[in-house]
Parts: structure tokens; C-alpha cells; sequence
């Protein structure tokens, strides 16, 4: 996912999931499991201010973009972290797992979009 504007921030957030795999090849023959949470708009003072500057005039929230409808808490990040250390997860390494109610999967979807090209200036 890209956008106009946010070069680094994008750029820093590709650079973990290639670092993730480096280090996933570099450590499994060791037994370590490394592996990237990638969490989209999580409810908190970040997510709600970038809403205000993204939409403008509006009353409009990001998760009004999320398939599932609704912002994700700090306990679903968690509950992804802690399965990601847990025994349960002793074989996936090297994985990016996107904790984004759908976001990234409908951004597409709103590519087209006239609004979402305004707001996300595509």
C-alpha cells in the first residue's frame, strides 16, 4: 500500500518486513522464530488525529474504511502478539501478519474511489 506524502513512513514500514525475513532465515537454524505484527488504524490519540487531518470537515473516521467497521483495540494487537510467542506458533517464521480489520485488503476497493483519491491523494 502506498500513498502521496508519506514516503518514509511507508519505506520504514516495508524495511521490518524485509528485515523480518532476513532475520528469520539468518536465526531459524537456531530455533528462532521472528515474525512482524503489522497493525492498521488501531484505536488511540494517533489514529484519531491523522482522522482529523485525512478528513477534514468531516465527522468521518478511519473506520469507516475497514471492512470489519470498526477500529482495532490495543488487546486485538495483543492477542496477535501473544499467539506470535505462544508455543501454538512454534513453526510460522518469516511472516507479516496484518492486524487491519481488512483494511489493506479493501484499499483497492477505494483506488478507485473519487473521495479516497482526495484523501489519500492517488
Amino acid at each position: 500500500m502506498g500513498g502521496a506524502g508519506i514516503c518514509a513512513y511507508l519505506t520504514s514500514k516495508h524495511a521490518i518486513i524485509g528485515l523480518t525475513k532476513t532475520a528469520a532465515l539468518e536465526q531459524g537454524p537456531r530455533g528462532v522464530r521472528v515474525n512482524a505484527c503489522c497493525p492498521g488504524p488501531i484505536a488511540g490519540r494517533m489514529t484519531f488525529k491523522l482522522a482529523e487531518e485525512v478528513f477534514v470537515g468531516s465527522n468521518k473516521t478511519f473506520a469507516e474504511t475497514v471492512p470489519l467497521g470498526r477500529h482495532g483495540t490495543p488487546e486485538d494487537v495483543a492477542g496477535l502478539v501473544s499467539y506470535l510467542l505462544s508455543d501454538d506458533s512454534s513453526y510460522p517464521t518469516g511472516t507479516a501478519h496484518s492486524i487491519d480489520g481488512g483494511f489493506t485488503t479493501a484499499w483497492s476497493r477505494h483506488c478507485g474511489n473519487q473521495e479516497s483519491r482526495r484523501i489519500f491523494r492517488i
